[in-house]
């Protein structure tokens, strides 16, 4: 992929992302329907602490998608896709795809063996996005209790399902910083 994907003609460059590239992911977030939001500041913290296991997307000089990731500490062998945004004009193009596809593929998560996303039960569109990514990468795809509606009741958010996706083999081919 070398770092860039087509989109309806146009070239879209993805790269890891920097500090810089907090806010406007913070503001993708926002204008998304689909994403929760969290404090600018996560955003930040997101684009400079875990800029080995997240990337953006630029069209221009302008974000258009972002997947934002880590490594928990007491499972070195995943990798939690915290969130995934892409920009409501871009949909349905496979831009979420690439960047799953570029995510697994950097240094930061070399030795992965599998990805883990937690996604609201009735968010279909995201289940469906995770599902395809394994069913592209040959990889099984298992749907597990994440986290219950108590867990979160505070939140008033629904239950969260989790995905596990692997055992995955990435190579080690990051977009440039």
């Amino acid at each position: 992929m070398n770092g860039h994907s087509r989109e309806k003609g146009l070239v879209i460059r993805i790269r890891k992302p920097k500090p810089e590239d907090g806010s406007a992911i913070w503001q993708l977030v926002r204008r998304s329907e689909s994403l929760e939001d969290d404090t600018r500041d996560a955003y930040l913290l997101l684009a400079s602490h875990f800029a080995n296991t997240s990337l953006v997307a630029h069209l221009d000089d302008r974000v258009v998608a972002f997947v934002g990731a880590y490594r928990p500490p007491s499972n070195s062998k995943t990798v939690f896709v915290w969130q995934i945004g892409v920009d409501e004009a871009l949909r349905r193009h496979g831009l979420g795809n690439a960047l799953l596809r570029a995510l697994i593929r950097c240094p930061g998560c070399e030795g992965v063996e599998y990805l883990e996303a937690t996604v609201g039960s009735s968010n279909a569109a995201s289940k469906r996005l995770f599902e395809r990514f394994a069913r592209e990468i040959d990889a099984p795809c298992d749907l597990t209790t994440g986290f219950s509606s108590k867990q979160v009741s505070g939140l008033q958010h629904e239950a969260e399902d989790l995905l596990r996706i692997g055992p995955i083999e990435p190579a080690v081919d990051c977009p440039p910083r």
